[in-house]
């Protein structure tokens, strides 16, 4: 008999579990908690040992909530804010990732994001297309804060580090499906083939199928799922010394538009001299509206064309087709016990073409189309050694080339011809990174980590003329004429001191730096202006952490206490004059705040979960011209982030049913860096429910989730236009159910 995860195989079958567990399990003696190893600082070491504020969630753990998307962390990893379709680029793949109020809303190829997301070592330079949930993982490490100085870009803000899951040693397969609300169909299959003694191949094929959930009024329904995923990991072990492992995988997806609908049509822009005047003679639902409101009369155009959080009354393009593929080659190699190196070769390339009507009215005021592609290549040499049971080290190298294009074609009125414009940009990373662990005595440790980065981009923006223009791929950005260039050099380090106050609790204190680079605001539509620049931001973090484990009391608390100046911020907003979105650096800001985890097994049926999150994050300088204000919050970062969780075995006569009802709350949240009503959150409370069932004997399981019980309406992203005229957003799916079965063999 096979069970999915390898783990629940080893606690049913009573054997000692490997390193490599995971949170808590229900077997069948009921919950238990176990070790937790992680490696977020590149080398293999428990959870409570690790001197930075951490969450691993195994996928024992999603499976229990009945998550099947990576951005579900969002939900109860405090101060975390995770969500696909970013209304920046109307791409229902772009993955808008915050951690304590830093990130990147933007998805151009000039742009980086804030917080680093890695699978499997390897860093993946784009949001878009970034659809990671479709693999067959073992666990997911969330890291608060920078890591500027083991990971490899642009991590100012934290990373998220996916780790797989291995091949087993002997055959097995899994089948899995699922069907729900909006015409849900899903199906996943993972095979576990071991060829010989020394190589096994295991593999990993999605297809994931949902209706959208807004429909717009030509029947259009936006916010579809309808993707394509495979991937497979072949481990070669030639000698106990020695191990290959080559993973490939791709994605597919075809879908709609992001689920954006309209918010509000702003007086100062030009939409509602467009809808009071009746322009195009399509008509209102109002009559003493059309051609008769004066532009400032909000009651008109809000009361005809703004709909509701699911109807969107756009009528233009709609299309979100992303093909992704990537492969990797890991080489470890461990000639001693105390010495150990890695190579890791991977190279990744995205093809994307996706449209949008992002205004949400039945005028044709503002309509864009997006070609995107990009490939990437990256080296990284590890050495990691422990010359003494006091000393150990984690060092190496780091190469990262990225070439991409982005060309967007933009249409604002009829007859007018599409603009376009856009650019190639090629990006260079070179990097060294060393940390130290040393003991001052049993008890102390010393941690203190450096990295040298350089990074040099180029970037040839694309001819803009009226009939169209030249698109990307036909410019050599090296020897284009007008090709900018810039150059970012930094040194981050990290010092820690870690003390064991027991057994059971840990202590430590951080102060570490990160940066991210600067680039390019490409969206500009007057040919004649150069592309601006924007430069690179930084942070210093403050932390104080405790990590307590009771193993006997079957109890996890860690907590964190951080402080963090934060310079130059990238930010994103509409310069007047212009109409497209612009980068720059808006200013300095302190994040301060605090944050609590707790995993609590009463008793062999019940488990008990909670998180608190707290942040304080404001201006407190604004560069001169600047479009924000001291008065303006960051963007995505709620002052509270709360979840709450229990899980409760009931043993029946024929089997066990294991009922999890999950809460997750999030206090008010701003979406646009100038802070509008109409793109911000007031807050939330949302309530999953799931509950699995699995037979005395038997090789399935059956699992009923019902995702957002209470039906709560709230946003997962905004997006706002001065110019154009409208306030845009897209709000959480509405309640929905599924019910899945899984069987092994």
């Amino acid at each position: 008999m096979k069970i999915r995860h390898p783990l629940l195989a080893a606690l049913a079958a009573g054997a000692t579990l490997a390193p490599l567990s995971v949170a808590v399990l229900a077997a069948e003696r009921g919950f238990t908690l176990e070790e937790i190893t992680v490696t977020a600082r590149r080398a293999e070491e428990s959870l409570k040992d690790t001197p930075i504020a951490i969450t691993a969630v195994s996928a024992g753990e999603l499976d229990a909530r009945n998550e099947m998307q990576i951005d579900a962390i969002s939900r109860f990893v405090p101060n975390v804010n995770f969500s696909y379709g970013g209304t920046s680029s109307g791409s229902s793949s772009a993955a808008v990732v915050f951690i304590r109020g830093v990130g990147q809303n933007d998805f151009l190829p000039s742009t980086e994001p804030g917080v680093g997301l890695y699978v499997d070592g390897v860093y993946y330079g784009r949001t878009l297309g970034s659809a990671i949930e479709l693999l067959d993982l073992e666990r997911v490490e969330v890291l608060r804060g920078p890591q500027g100085t083991l990971f490899g870009r642009n991590t100012i803000g934290g990373a998220i580090n996916v780790i797989s899951r291995q091949p087993g040693e002997t055959y097995a397969a899994t089948l899995r499906g699922t069907v729900g609300s909006d015409q849900r169909r899903d199906l996943q299959t993972t095979f576990d083939l071991p060829l010989a003694a020394d190589f096994k191949v295991g593999a990993s094929l999605l297809s994931r199928k949902r209706d959208g959930y807004v429909r717009r009024l030509d029947g259009v329904e936006l916010g579809v799922d309808d993707t394509l995923g495979a991937r497979v990991n072949a481990v070669w072990t030639p000698s106990a010394t020695l191990k290959a492992t080559l993973t490939l995988d791709g994605v597919r997806e075809r879908e709609e538009s992001a689920p954006e609908v309209l918010l509000n049509a702003i007086e100062t822009g030009q939409f509602p001299g467009f809808f009071n005047n009746d322009t195009f003679g399509n008509g209102t639902s109002d009559p003493t509206c059309a051609g008769g409101g004066a532009p400032d009369n909000r009651a008109c155009y809000n009361d005809s064309w703004v709909l509701g959080p699911f109807l969107s009354g756009s009528g233009g393009p709609s299309r979100n087709d992303v093909d992704s593929r990537g492969a990797a080659l890991v080489l470890d190699w461990r000639p001693s016990n105390e010495l150990a190196f890695k190579s890791l070769t991977a190279r990744r390339s995205l093809d994307a073409d996706f449209a949008r009507d992002p205004d949400g009215s039945p005028y044709d005021l503002f309509s864009s189309q997006d070609t995107a592609t990009q490939k990437q290549f990256s080296q990284e040499l590890q050495l990691i050694a422990t010359p003494s049971d006091r000393l150990s080290l984690v060092s190496g190298v780091y190469y990262f080339r990225e070439d991409a294009a982005d060309d967007t074609y933009i249409t604002f009125l009829p007859p007018t011809s599409p603009l376009l414009i856009g650019g190639r940009v090629e990006n260079r990373n070179h990097a060294l990174f060393g940390e130290l662990t040393y003991s001052l005595s049993p008890r102390l440790r010393l941690i203190g980590g450096v990295r040298y980065t350089e990074e040099r981009k180029v970037y040839a923006g694309t001819s803009l003329r009226g009939n169209g223009g030249v698109p990307s791929e036909s410019i050599l950005s090296g020897a284009a004429a007008g090709a900018q260039r810039l150059r970012d050099e930094r040194t981050t380090w990290r010092a820690s001191l870690s003390y064991d106050l027991s057994d059971a609790v840990t202590g430590y204190a951080t102060v570490s730096t990160g940066f991210k680079s600067g680039g390019f605001t490409t969206r500009i539509t007057d040919p004649n202006t150069r592309i601006p620049q924007f430069g690179p931001e930084s942070a210093r973090l403050y932390e104080l952490g405790l990590k307590t484990e009771l193993p006997l009391a079957g109890l996890r608390l860690n907590t964190a206490l951080f402080h963090s100046d934060y310079h130059d911020i990238q930010l994103d907003g509409v310069v007047p004059g212009a109409f497209g979105t612009m980068t720059f650096n808006g200013g300095d800001a302190v994040l301060q705040g605090a944050e609590a985890e707790l995993d609590w097994v009463a008793t062999e049926s019940l488990r008990l979960f909670g998180t608190l999150g707290y942040l304080d994050a404001h201006y407190t300088r604004i560069n001169a011209g600047s479009l924000v204000s001291l008065r303006d919050d960051l963007i995505r970062a709620p002052r509270w982030t709360a979840a709450l969780g229990a899980s409760y075995r009931l043993a029946l006569g024929t089997g066990s049913l294991t009922p999890r009802l999950d809460l997750a709350y999030k206090s008010a949240t701003q979406f646009e860096p100038v802070n509008t009503p109409f793109t911000a959150d007031d807050g939330y409370t949302a309530l999953n429910l799931n509950i699995p069932y699995e037979p005395a004997q038997g090789n399935w399981r059956l699992a009923f989730g019902i995702e957002n019980l209470t039906d709560a309406r709230y946003l997962i992203a905004a997006d706002s236009n001065t110019a154009i005229g409208y306030d845009v957003g897209a709000f959480a799916r509405p309640r929905n159910w599924s019910l899945g079965i899984e069987t092994w063999f």
